[in-house]
């Protein structure tokens, strides 16, 4: 199985391209380099013979993956996946899935010491809202990784934690609740620990 990922180098995007590796699949990239983290995001991929970074989207693909950017999801590939931090502008493909993200945080996020920035909002690590509805990027990869690889294709879809379960606001027929394989306390200490050790990159 072949997966193309744009935004290859975005912090989620990367995250992807990781998890798709590891499962021994072949993924192919798109992204432009134009920051100093995009770089060096961009060297850890490039030692692996299973990536290849693209100029353009190929329909070469099984699976397409576009980070959310607010740009058009194009891609004719009929499993075309759209991660979406905050309502698209446009989306140009019906076989475009919209999945819905919850707030997430991990590794190469935009992130200061204190906390995560989500939709160019500072949200503290120790804030209610933050642990109310963070999720780590690896459990959110888990449940969306049998979406995107299962034969059945779903529409559009909300991953919610199971912390928000009693929220009246979501459909529940839409929704799939991401499970937290690791206490967030956990996983936010590696987190703050990877952002100590590569701060200049961040």
């Amino acid at each position: 199985m072949k997966v193309l990922i744009t935004n290859c180098f975005h912090w989620i995007g990367y995250h992807y391209v990781n998890h798709f590796l590891e499962k021994g699949m072949e993924v192919g990239g798109i992204d432009t380099i134009d920051t100093e983290k995009k770089e060096h995001l961009s060297l850890f991929l490039g030692r692996n013979s299973s990536f290849t970074l693209l100029e353009r989207e190929e329909n070469t693909y099984d699976i397409v993956i576009q980070i959310d950017d607010g740009s058009l999801c194009s891609n004719k590939t009929p499993k075309t996946f759209m991660i979406c931090t905050k309502p698209p502008k446009h989306v140009k493909n019906t076989n475009c899935v919209l999945l819905y993200s919850p707030m997430l945080f991990g590794e190469w996020m935009d992130m200061t010491e204190d906390g995560v920035i989500w939709n160019e909002k500072l949200i503290p690590f120790n804030s209610k809202e933050f642990q109310k509805k963070a999720v780590y990027i690896e459990d959110f990869l888990d449940a969306t990784y049998p979406i995107m690889t299962g034969t059945t294709i779903l529409r559009d879809l909300t991953l919610i934690s199971k912390k928000n379960f009693q929220d009246r606001a979501v459909k529940l027929e839409n929704s799939i609740y991401i499970r937290d394989n690791v206490p967030i306390e956990v996983n936010v200490e590696n987190v703050k620990a990877h952002f100590q050790r590569f701060k200049n990159l961040y």
